[in-house]
């Protein structure tokens, strides 16, 4: 039983940790998406207020289409889609491939333009090049467009694999020190305390390494956070093998008595 328990654990710890990596990547490399269709254009052939933009006029530009995977836009009627930019830049990029925009001149909401013949909510320009790890967004994409080929049907995207590792950004952290705790059999885990730091500091610690090689800046606060971990791990590993010792569980349990008797007094206080 206990192995068993210990194999699930194991297991879960690397779902979580899987799950972890598209959401990660692709909220972390800054004006970024999957190139959906590429063109290219004479700059005369550009709508004149456009032109305008450009900072080199002497270049035909390549008009490329990009979706954001991990960016939600409010449509008509209430629906929801993901954010579509599109790219006006001296590369070129292939379909399917997982890009950034660098030393972005013009970063524009707009509503009119109608350049690729399909809509799309921003325009850009500025250099287009490989996404940071791009490779795992194109990956997953690749093998999601595989699928929905095989069984005929698009039942799977990109985005919904993203959000799913969005809500395990979020929430697969808790849950993870959920298990672990029930398996232990604690009432009370005074180690569930820095492992939630650690578990959540490990994250970040991952988000600055993509960002990094984005070239995203990221702030002193955040890159503390980051190393967190390294301090926090080690002492929720010392204390789940104290409170396995005669003495800890003494300790714990005082501590759930404790706890007990000052919600009671919190209950009793507001009437309840």
């Amino acid at each position: 039983m206990a192995q068993n328990k210990k194999s699930i654990s194991i297991i879960i710890i690397i779902l979580y940790l899987i799950l972890l990596v598209p959401y990660i990547i692709a909220s972390n490399a800054g004006e970024s998406g999957i190139v959906i269709e590429s063109q290219k254009m004479d700059i005369k052939s550009l709508p004149n207020d456009m032109q305008d933009l450009l900072i080199y006029k002497n270049y035909s530009y390549n008009i490329i289409l990009i979706e954001d995977p991990a960016t939600n836009v409010n449509k008509l009627e209430g629906k929801i889609a993901k954010e579509r930019k599109v790219v006006l830049s001296k590369e070129t990029q292939e379909k399917g491939s997982f890009v950034r925009i660098d030393d972005i001149t013009t970063d524009i909401f707009v509503t009119s333009y109608n350049l690729i013949d399909q809509p799309f909510e921003k325009l850009v320009i500025g250099d287009i090049n490989k996404a940071g790890f791009g490779v795992v967004i194109e990956t997953i994409n690749n093998y999601i467009e595989q699928l929905n080929r095989l069984i005929l049907s698009d039942v799977f995207s990109l985005s919904e694999i993203i959000t799913v590792s969005k809500v395990d950004f979020y929430g697969g952290g808790l849950l993870v020190i959920l298990v672990l705790t029930i398996f232990s059999r604690k009432v009370v885990a005074l180690w569930n305390i820095p492992a939630i730091a650690a578990i959540y500091s490990f994250q970040i610690f991952l988000v600055v390494i993509v960002s990094f090689v984005n070239k995203i800046y990221v702030d002193e606060t955040t890159l503390a956070f980051a190393f967190l971990f390294l301090l926090a791990l080690p002492l929720a590993f010392w204390l789940q093998r104290y409170e396995e010792t005669e003495d800890g569980t003494k300790k714990i349990y005082g501590l759930y008595l404790k706890n007990n008797e000052i919600l009671s007094k919190i209950k009793h206080k507001f009437g309840m």
